[in-house]
């Protein structure tokens, strides 16, 4: 009988991340930096009463703690600010365990990351944080309630000279969230490879057309709330500070301009069966998901701690909108997407279909796979 070859095991385990201390310790790293940001970001949708920001400052606090008032969206905002810290500052942590367990064997940052453990962590954590967001559009569904209109991000001051503007905000309201809940629902499956390659893609064209269907109701809506933001009313977080309020409306600006353009190409180069165009656009679109459900709810805990009420929650927003680049920096230079097939038309497939072993996951080789279909030939 053939002795068992113990080091192709070791190397095996150390690819995936199943076996050896540092693959324990990654599994460790992961499910502690997942609860953290996810139920850090879960916290952050408990209901808050409108001008928390400014009625809660330290005095009151220390006074209300004393009586043993303090009110439950204390509690959760703490405890919210606290998980998502602890998850931030592991995630040094958790890239170096990565590090340690990528495929050596890789030629690209996706072949070489992307069966690390962190990286199936981030895909659950995404569809926490987007069911998540889908739960806060049906409560104000259910509660019928408009935020943006006399909730805690609730509008003033409206300019007389358009009064059909603020009986229409209302109404754009709605046009935003619940198309936001459908995208928060759906958005993940269009992410998720099993999901995506169903059926020969069609599960994924199928749900693509619902979701940029929905998508131009819901960036239309957006449009019309960006620009009245912007002109004819005052945001009730900055009661005392003009220019945090302007700096607050500019900063949905590009956020709106990315999000048309990906629906826009997206859609175009999918028609065209310019794949891999088309995967680049929704991923930038993506993007804006991502900012929406998870870096702007966490940038707005540690911004207002540190700048104040007005200027943290206004400077939090174009600081969100900065996913942008490292989203553009991955989909350049990560090798998820084939370039060399641009301005193509190419049938739908994954980039890396032909370079994985379907049994052990790892890098299709003559050595590791022995299902290979590319087993090099034997000597004579």
């Amino acid at each position: 009988m053939e002795a068992p070859n113990t080091g192709l095991e070791q190397e095996v385990a150390a690819k995936t991340g199943l076996g050896g201390g540092i693959g324990c310790v990654n599994h460790l790293l992961c499910a502690v930096v997942g609860l953290c940001l996810g139920i850090g970001n879960l916290l952050t949708y408990w209901p808050l009463p409108v001008g928390i920001f400014h009625d809660l400052s330290m005095k009151t606090l220390q006074a209300e703690w004393e009586k043993g008032s303090l009110p439950a969206v204390v509690y959760t905002s703490v405890g919210a600010f606290v998980l998502n810290a602890v998850g931030v500052l592991l995630v040094p942590c958790l890239a170096l365990a990565s590090y340690k367990l990528r495929n050596s064997e890789g030629l690209t940052w996706y072949e070489k990351y992307c069966d690390v453990p962190a990286q199936r962590m981030g895909v659950i954590l995404f569809y926490a944080c987007s069911w998540g967001f889908m739960g806060h559009c049906l409560r104000f569904v259910v509660e019928w309630e408009c935020e943006i209109c006399d909730g805690v991000i609730g509008k003033y001051d409206w300019n007389p000279s358009f009064p059909t503007a603020k009986q229409l905000y209302s109404v754009m309201w709605w046009l935003h969230i619940i198309p936001a809940g459908f995208i928060a629902m759906l958005g993940p499956l269009q992410f998720t490879v099993k999901v995506r390659k169903w059926n020969n893609f069609q599960a994924h064209r199928w749900i693509g057309r619902f979701l940029l269907s929905w998508s131009i109701v819901h960036q239309a809506s957006a449009s019309y709330i960006v620009v009245v933001n912007l002109f004819l009313n005052r945001n009730v977080l900055f009661p005392t500070s003009w220019w945090a309020s302007l700096v607050y409306a500019l900063g949905f600006v590009p956020i709106n301009i990315i999000s048309w353009a990906a629906i826009i190409m997206g859609w175009r180069c999918a028609r065209q069966q310019r794949i891999v165009e088309h995967a680049a656009w929704m991923y930038r679109l993506g993007s804006m998901w991502v900012m929406t459900i998870m870096t702007f709810r966490m940038n707005v805990l540690f911004f207002t701690t540190v700048f104040g009420p007005e200027w943290g929650a206004a400077i939090q927003i174009p600081c969100a909108g900065l996913i942008a680049i490292p989203t553009e920096i991955y989909i350049r230079y990560s090798g998820r997407f084939d370039w060399s097939k641009v301005g193509k038309s190419v049938p739908a497939r994954e980039v890396a279909d032909d370079l994985r072993c379907p049994f052990l996951g790892i890098a299709e080789s003559a050595e590791h796979c022995p299902f290979s279909s590319s087993q090099p030939a034997s000597s004579a």
